[in-house]
């Protein structure tokens, strides 16, 4: 399955093997490389970047993780401080992206749909999300 993808030279292994790396459609900081063979065995790099949201609600002992799927974005914190407003944009979030609400104590976040969020309320109980750009 290697041949299923574009790859540019890499250089060579220490058994002189080609090493060659994934580029993608487009050239980023993520991929999957053939970084080695030896004796049929083949050694393969993953590489992924991920976006979080780390924060602490309040009165909290202890920082956490308020993201959910690897690429969120924080739109909005709700005044008392106990929720986040944040969109998925990676492929966890879809081609339209998809916006969660999520309690600041950990709590499993609650998706509200796709688009892009906004804003809390002041009353911390609407949120205002927008529609992302059409996918393609």
């Amino acid at each position: 399955m290697v041949h299923r993808y574009p790859y540019r030279q890499r250089g060579k292994s220490a058994r002189g093997d080609i090493v060659r790396q994934r580029t993608g459609d487009r050239e980023c900081a993520r991929g999957m490389w053939l970084q080695d063979i030896r004796d049929g065995v083949a050694l393969i790099i993953r590489h992924q970047i991920r976006i979080g949201i780390r924060g602490m609600a309040p009165g909290g002992k202890e920082e956490r993780e308020l993201g959910w799927f690897g690429w969120a974005i924080l739109r909005d914190i709700s005044r008392d401080g106990r929720k986040v407003l944040f969109e998925e944009e990676g492929d966890g979030g879809g081609p339209a992206y998809t916006v969660f609400l999520r309690d600041t104590d950990g709590s499993p976040p609650v998706r509200l749909g796709t688009g892009l969020a906004e804003a809390i309320s002041p009353d911390g109980k609407w949120s205002l999300p927008f529609r992302a750009k059409r996918a393609r």
